[in-house]
């Protein structure tokens, strides 16, 4: 079985940009696009995650196949995944995500693999460069018709000598 992601949904979501917001601290439709983007990389990844947030249950729109989401009810989401940290076998089962230092330092006590939530935010939208696959870029076609003129070689040939005289 694969390692999934313990991710702590309160923290990643202030490092998601475009999630920020001035809805009020306990509003569902940040939680829940939130969980679609991670539902969403998880499928590209072909991993799973549980998406833990601080606060009381509630029901987030949508269905999510690759991820769970809870919520700490009168904990904290960091009491509970601390805890889960401090389980046995935690280190064969999670990869938590999380800037906070206590969770960072429970974790790397439990020997269990951790990633800042700051990366893990960048890579799930897109703006890091091991981040979510993209499209590979389109070919350009070739055009036989395309014509070089006596003139463009000549320049060409020119940018190049300079070139070649810089380096040197």
């Amino acid at each position: 079985m694969a390692l999934q992601w313990l991710i702590d949904g309160n923290n990643l979501l202030h490092q998601v940009p475009s999630l920020k917001t001035s809805a009020p601290r306990h509003a569902i439709a940040p939680l829940a696009q939130l969980a679609e983007l991670i539902d969403a990389y998880c499928r590209r990844q072909n991993r799973r995650a549980h998406l833990l947030f601080d606060g009381p249950a509630r029901k987030l729109p949508g269905s999510y196949a690759r991820i769970s989401v809870s919520f700490s009810n009168e904990r904290t989401a960091d009491e509970k995944i601390i805890r889960r940290l401090n389980q046995k076998g935690a280190s064969k089962r999670w990869i938590v995500i999380s800037d906070d230092r206590e969770i960072l330092a429970a974790a790397q006590k439990s020997g269990v693999t951790h990633q800042k939530a700051t990366h893990f935010g960048r890579r799930i939208t897109g703006s890091s460069p091991d981040g979510p696959s993209k499209p590979a870029a389109k070919t350009p076609e070739k055009r036989s018709d395309y014509k070089v003129s006596d003139q463009e070689v000549d320049r060409m040939l020119l940018l190049l000598k300079l070139r070649e005289e810089d380096d040197n």
